[in-house]
């Protein structure tokens, strides 16, 4: 895990790289605070016009999402990213934006 310089999307400060393959890998930024800042609001707006809506349905961020975060219960899923709040409180990692790459041949 690498400690990041500041916090990239105002609220992820760590980073982990989860290699699984030759051609398989996760990128996983950490944040221990659950915020869904304005830049964080413009990257899943962003991916929610480029994937469409995520597994569960859910799409641009609305109110109710801001809402949903504070209790700890936001999520977006697509099959590239995701972006996670723990709900279970056993985790220190409050927030984690997933992006998953497989290298095609």
């Amino acid at each position: 895990m690498l400690n990041l310089n500041g916090y990239d999307l105002g609220t992820f400060n760590r980073v982990e790289v989860i290699w699984h393959s030759d051609n398989e890998y996760n990128i996983t930024f950490i944040s221990g605070r659950p915020i869904i800042t304005p830049a964080l609001a413009d990257f899943i707006n962003y991916c929610a016009q480029l994937y469409g809506p995520d597994s569960n349905g859910a799409s641009i961020i609305t109110n109710e999402d801001i809402n949903d975060s504070h209790r700890y219960l936001f999520s977006r899923m697509w099959d590239n990213v995701c972006i996670f709040q723990d709900a279970t409180g056993l985790s220190n990692e409050l927030l984690t934006l997933t992006i998953f790459y497989k290298k095609e041949y």
